[in-house]
């Protein structure tokens, strides 16, 4: 008994306002009839930080790019406060204030 594995994909363009998608078919990882209309202009961009956008067009890929969807995101420097962490700061000031007093 052979093992037939059957694959679909669908590629979904990222672009703001694009609605585009193709759907490609895959039996033992070997594409089945022929690829959609505009896929050959189809585009992945990997950023830095590793997140990959999928767009249908160099237009699609533009305009994300000036937009800045594709910049490195750096994680905040600053931490803000817990509610437990301004509980602790609170006692320390209260008993400065009673030490001083």
């Amino acid at each position: 008994m052979a093992l037939n594995e059957k694959l679909t994909r669908t590629f979904v363009c990222e672009g703001e306002g694009c609605n585009k998608e193709f759907t490609l078919q895959f039996l033992n990882t070997q594409p089945v009839g022929e690829p959609p209309a505009g896929i050959e202009q189809w585009r992945v961009v990997q950023n830095n930080n590793g997140l990959q956008f999928g767009y249908c067009s160099g237009a699609c890929e533009s305009k994300a790019a000036l937009s800045g969807k594709h910049d490195f995101q750096r994680p905040p420097q600053i931490q803000l406060a817990t509610e437990r962490d301004a509980h602790v700061a609170k006692k320390a000031v209260d008993k400065l204030i009673e030490l001083r007093g």
